[in-house]
Order: C-alpha cells, then sequence, then structure tokens
C-alpha cells in the first residue's frame, strides 16, 4: 500500500490552475488591454456630443432635430472601438475560446439584435440607439462580445480578471467620488474647471449654464445621467469589492474599506431604491455563502455597519444643511416616501373630450369648457358659472362656483390651461374641435390603449405600474423577435393622457424605457434574445451557488469568483426596476463572462483532482 504522502504527492502534481501557456505582450495589449478598459473607462466618460435625431426620433422625443448628448454617445462609439479591437486581437491569435455551450447564448442573444435591426421599421435607431440611450444594434454586439472574453479570459488567464477588477475599481472610485461629492451639494459639473472639460469647444461658453449638464440637486447622478443607473453601477461594484474583502484573507482586505466608503456614499447619495434593494441582497448572499466564516470576519463586518450609519446621518446632516436646495435625505425612508403616496392624484377620474366642449372630471370638482365663436365659456355640474372676469389671462369665477380650479386662458391661441392640485392640462380649440395638448405642443384625441394590470395602482414603483401595465401588450408581437434595439420610445403608447395623470405625472411625461431590463430585452430584441438572457443567468447563478456553497475559499479564484456572482445576483435584483444602459452593461457583461469563464476554470481543476485521486487510488490498489 502506497503511504498517504504518496497519494499527497500525486495530488499535488495536478496544475493548481486551469490556465494555458502565458499568453505574449501583443494578445495582452490586443484582447485583455480593451477588456480592462470596458470597465475601467466606459463608466466615467463624459462629454458633449450634439446628436441629429431622424424624423421618428424627433417627433418621439422632445420635437427637436437636435439633442445634447453629455452622457451615453461617446461611451456608446468607445464601447464599439473597444470591441472592434478585441476582436482584430482574437483573430490574431489571443486566447482560444474553451469549446463549451455556454457561448451559445451569446450568440443567439447578438443573432436576435441582428434580426431584430434587420426586419426594424426604423433601422437607424436600430442601428445607433435611441436619443440619450445610443443602446443600439453596434453596442449590443459588443457587449456580447465584453461576454465572450471575459468568459476567455477567465477561463485561460486568472490575472487577466485580477486586472478586470483594478479597473473596476478605478472606474468605481471615480464615479462613486463624483457622486458622493453630488449627494452633499458639491456637483463637480455645475463649479468648478471640471464643467469645462466636458463641452466642445464652441461650446465652452455656455459652460456656465449648470442646467445644460445636471439632471436635479436632490439625487447624486455621477457619470450616468441618471440616479437609478448609479443603483445598477453600485450593485455591481460594491457587492462585488464587498465580496472580495469578506471572503479574502489578510489585513491587506482592509484597505478596502476606503473603496466601500465611496461607494456606499454614492449609492445611498443616489436614492436609488432599486439599487438599495440590490446591495442588501448581495449582502445577504455574501452572509449566506460565507456563514462558516462570517464569526472570524466581525471585526470587517463591525466597520462596515459603522460606516453605513456614519454615511447615513452625515448625508442627512449635508441635506439639512442645504435647506430648500436639497431634499432631506432621511425622508427617503418614510412609509410615504416608500409607497409614492405624497405624488399620487386620487381625486382625478377622467376627461371626456368631444369636438364643442371637453369635461375635466374630478370627484371632488367638474368643470366643461366650450367654445361659443370668439370665446370660451365655463360650466359647472348645475350647468352654469355667471359671469367671468379676467385678470389678465386667469379667469376669475363667481364665489362658490368652480372652487378649487385654477383655469387660464390664451383667446388668441384658443388654448386653455385648467389645473387642480397636481394635476394640469391643456386643451386647444381647433376647427376639427377640442384636442389636447401634449407638453411638446401638439394637439391629440384621445385614444383608448391596451394594458394588462396594475388598475388603480399605476404610481406603484414610482410609475412602474403604469409603465409595465402599458408594455405587457407590446410582448404579442415580440414574442418571437422585437422591434428592434432601443426602439422602445417608438412603440411606447406616450399618448395614454388619462393613465398618466392617474400616475401623477403630466401630459409631458415621456417613457423611454420600461425600466425593467428584461421586458427592455423583450420588446426590443424579442422573446428568443430574453430566453437566452435568462438561461445564461439562470443556468450561471446555479452553477455558481454548486461551486460555492461548500467552497474553502482557498484559492483566489474561488474567491473572485464568488464575488463575481453575487455581484450578478444583485444586478439581477437592480434589473427587474432598472434598465440596461451603456455606461453600466458593459460592466455587468464582462463580470458575467469572467464569472462562467472562472467557474468552468474551477471545474476543470475540480475534475482533475478527482481524476488525480482516482487514478493513485487504481494503481495503489493493483500494486
Amino acid at each position: 500500500m502506497p503511504k498517504n504522502s504518496e497519494m499527497k504527492s500525486k495530488a499535488e502534481a495536478l496544475p493548481s490552475q486551469a490556465t494555458v501557456t502565458p499568453a505574449e505582450p501583443c494578445v495582452f495589449w490586443s484582447v485583455a488591454f480593451p477588456f480592462w478598459l470596458t470597465a475601467g473607462l466606459i463608466p466615467v466618460v463624459v462629454y458633449q456630443r450634439l446628436v441629429p435625431l431622424d424624423v421618428a426620433q424627433a417627433d418621439a422625443w422632445i420635437g427637436t432635430s437636435l439633442e445634447t448628448d453629455f452622457f451615453t454617445f461617446y461611451k456608446a462609439r468607445l464601447l464599439v472601438f473597444l470591441a472592434l479591437w478585441g476582436v482584430l486581437g482574437q483573430l490574431d491569435g489571443g486566447p482560444p475560446q474553451p469549446r463549451t455551450w455556454w457561448r451559445v447564448p451569446f450568440f443567439v442573444y447578438a443573432g436576435a439584435a441582428v434580426l431584430s435591426t434587420f426586419l426594424s421599421e426604423h433601422p437607424w435607431t436600430a442601428l445607433f440607439g435611441a436619443p440619450m440611450r445610443s443602446e443600439g444594434l453596434f453596442v449590443l454586439l459588443a457587449y456580447a462580445w465584453v461576454g465572450l472574453t471575459g468568459l476567455s479570459l477567465g477561463y485561460h488567464s486568472f490575472p487577466a480578471i485580477r486586472g478586470f477588477g483594478w479597473a473596476l475599481g478605478c472606474s468605481g472610485v471615480i464615479a462613486g467620488g463624483i457622486g458622493l461629492m453630488q449627494a452633499i451639494g458639491i456637483d463637480v459639473f455645475r463649479q468648478g474647471w471640471w464643467r469645462w472639460l466636458i463641452f466642445q469647444e464652441e461650446f465652452k461658453p455656455l459652460a456656465s449654464r449648470p442646467e445644460l449638464v445636471a439632471t436635479g440637486t436632490w439625487a447624486a447622478f455621477s457619470t450616468f445621467a441618471n440616479s437609478n443607473y448609479c443603483g445598477s453601477f453600485a450593485a455591481l461594484v460594491l457587492v462585488f469589492f464587498l465580496a472580495l474583502a469578506f471572503f479574502a484573507k489578510g489585513l491587506r482586505r482592509y484597505w478596502l474599506i476606503l473603496v466601500h466608503a465611496i461607494l456606499l456614499g454614492f449609492l445611498l447619495g443616489s436614492r436609488s431604491k432599486a439599487g438599495w434593494l440590490g446591495c442588501l441582497c448581495g449582502t445577504i448572499g455574501i452572509l449566506v455563502v460565507g456563514r462558516r466564516i462570517w464569526r472570524r470576519q466581525i471585526p470587517l463586518l463591525m466597520c462596515w455597519i459603522a460606516l453605513a450609519m456614519f454615511l447615513v446621518f452625515a448625508l442627512d446632516f449635508a441635506s439639512l444643511k442645504k435647506g430648500g436646495e436639497m431634499e432631506r435625505f432621511l425622508t427617503q425612508f418614510s412609509s410615504q416616501k416608500i409607497s409614492h403616496s405624497t405624488y399620487l392624484a386620487p381625486d382625478f377620474e377622467t376627461i371626456r373630450l368631444a369636438s364643442e366642449a371637453v369635461e375635466v372630471l374630478f370627484r371632488s370638482g367638474y368643470v366643461k369648457i366650450g367654445w361659443n365663436g370668439d370665446r370660451f365659456e365655463f360650466f359647472d355640474r348645475s350647468g352654469q358659472v355667471g359671469s367671468v372676469q379676467y385678470r389678465g389671462n386667469l379667469a376669475v369665477f363667481p364665489e362658490g362656483r368652480l372652487h378649487g380650479f385654477v383655469i387660464k386662458v390664451a383667446s388668441e391661441a384658443k388654448i386653455v390651461k385648467v389645473e387642480r392640485g397636481e394635476v394640469m392640462v391643456h386643451f386647444q380649440y381647433t376647427k376639427w374641435g377640442f384636442h389636447l395638448v401634449d407638453g411638446r405642443g401638439k394637439p391629440h384625441l384621445l385614444r383608448p390603449v391596451e394594458h394588462w394590470g396594475f388598475d388603480g395602482r399605476e404610481r406603484w414603483g414610482n410609475g412602474r405600474g403604469f409603465i409595465w401595465s402599458r408594455t405587457f401588450p407590446l410582448l404579442k408581437r415580440t414574442w418571437l423577435l422585437g422591434f428592434g434595439p432601443d426602439t422602445f420610445l417608438l412603440y411606447f403608447p406616450n399618448h395614454d393622457f388619462i393613465s398618466t395623470i392617474k400616475a401623477g405625472y403630466g401630459t409631458g411625461w415621456l417613457v423611454d424605457k420600461p425600466h425593467n431590463w428584461f421586458l427592455q430585452v423583450a420588446v426590443n430584441t424579442g422573446g428568443v434574445s430574453l430566453l437566452a438572457v435568462l438561461a445564461l443567468l439562470g443556468a450561471y447563478l446555479v452553477q455558481s451557488a454548486k461551486l460555492y456553497v461548500r467552497a474553502e475559499f482557498e484559492d483566489p479564484r474561488e474567491v473572485y469568483g464568488v464575488a463575481l456572482a453575487l455581484a450578478i445576483f444583485s444586478y439581477v435584483i437592480v434589473s427587474f426596476f432598472n434598465d440596461s444602459v451603456v455606461g453600466v452593461a458593459p460592466v455587468f457583461w464582462g463580470m458575467l463572462g469572467a464569472g462562467i469563464g472562472l467557474n468552468l476554470s474551477l471545474e476543470k481543476r475540480r475534475a482533475q483532482m478527482r481524476n488525480g485521486n482516482a487514478s493513485s487510488l487504481a494503481g495503489h490498489l493493483d500494486g
């Protein structure tokens, strides 16, 4: 019988990492480096671009033929350039793709995007993306490249994945730092020399006008234009680095506390409830997977809890100090804020639009407006109002008549504005009768809109109930292939004005995304691409659970692998409430591909160890 030491030596003779021969420098620069830049550079690019819109885009957007884009245009173009760089590098001798079924969903997703673009009624938008989004076909193909490159590098070269993590840390600190400063009222895009860096030369004289860039003072939007996307980015980056610190060993991991402070302040300052939920789920996942080691991580957990409490109260103090300029931070945790009941317009019932008159109905009020040939006439439920006086363009009614209504008239344009509480709506009388006027000044007739679910709960999820209920019927037409990448804006029924008002918004509110990544995929590229995405995510998360739920985390690839899996899990949670965006999605696809590649390399190593031990035991028995 051979001794145990002999069996141990044979096992140790197995390869400790599932790698190939280290890549030549040219392969590094042509494959790994552009892959790193997708995580280290794409999220933080901000630069002005005047984007021309085609007729369909201009009509569906805000009516202008040009749009100023700071946050997506150059991100998208740079991503496509990096993808081309990486593809050429791969063809020139990069690490080979492992022969595995995992590549199939990436190609199905890309193929569905190509076919949807080819069959789209709006090919320009499908190719280059919608205004202020830029997620056209070329960008979606770049996403697939990022995922496949991450899979290849994760399988063959763990150092390349470490480099990706370092790049992600750089962009996380930069974007997080900008967002954290915005959260305390210091917006680099509103003041200082920073704003001069993001304007084209001919527009630098306008750089002192902060409204050209900023989207509001109440929440951090960092380099993503929208605070919701800050939550998506933080769900990936914060959970990834928190998991690295939790599962790694040694005192060196405590330097990540500084990174955590920046990212956590950035997340809280974004006030993204979806981001908070995703990071909470990711943190719970860390504690569940690391249930056998969490006791030895008590010092780290205590540091993190203390940091979170300090940041919450620091942000609340900063918001109080700003006074009226910024909404108090702690109000985000009130029941009214969570339910959004403060913004409900429960009194509004409907609008009845006819050629000769329009009726606006509330449960506590009613007004009917007619046109008698040279002026507007007003009636209450009794059918009369009496004489109407005017102070400028403001209609003044007799005491007790139309109480609670504020009505203004532009006689020459034949436009009347009706305002009551949170509801404000405009009407215009034309030779065809009365029309409702939207926020862009376009007249409309009221048309019925098909919807599924959320009746009476349109305001749920900050308007997501309204958006989803009007998006579901579109799926009947996209169960196979979609309307085309980033064409959601052109098909969503933005003319559903009555439901928009019931959802607590004005008639100028424009929906250009479904606020749900899975619905976004289903509408834009179709049901086949959605199935590919769901299969990819489901299989990856199940594979990760099997690999890491009993892991000892002695191998650094296990530490990185579980961190990537938990970050992806957090992003999936957030994606039920947020969309894909070009500043965040490349990071997600890169992490997903890298996680799959690391999992495959770990599975290969474990299989080699089992086969090696079995061979050793068989040799021992034969002897």
